[in-house]
């Protein structure tokens, strides 16, 4: 009983923190662990051009590219948080 009442709890936190990410003006998605886009926001979507979030992961739109990607994973074996400056281009203009 224990066991279930932990897992509806993790389960109401992650569809919470889903919930504020997707609210986010900032693109932000989820990987696998296998490294494959699992879920992205609404911004995500509207960044990679794609019609909405699930065909972004659908079609494996990726945001940055694959250096930055690289550096991200590299980083992320040591630690969970990715917390560089990055450059991308969005609707033809470069952000940091």
């Amino acid at each position: 009983a224990r066991l279930k009442i932990e897992n509806q709890r993790l389960s109401a936190d992650h569809d919470t923190m889903i919930g504020l990410l997707d609210a986010l003006k900032m693109p932000a998605w989820l990987r696998s662990a296998d490294g494959r886009l699992q879920w992205v926001n609404r911004a995500y979507a509207e960044a990679v051009e794609a019609e909405s979030p699930g065909a972004a992961v659908r079609d494996a739109r990726e945001f940055l590219g694959g250096q930055a990607r690289d550096q991200i994973a590299e980083q992320h074996k040591t630690r969970p948080v990715f917390e560089q400056t990055l450059s991308t281009v969005i609707d033809g203009d470069r952000r940091m």
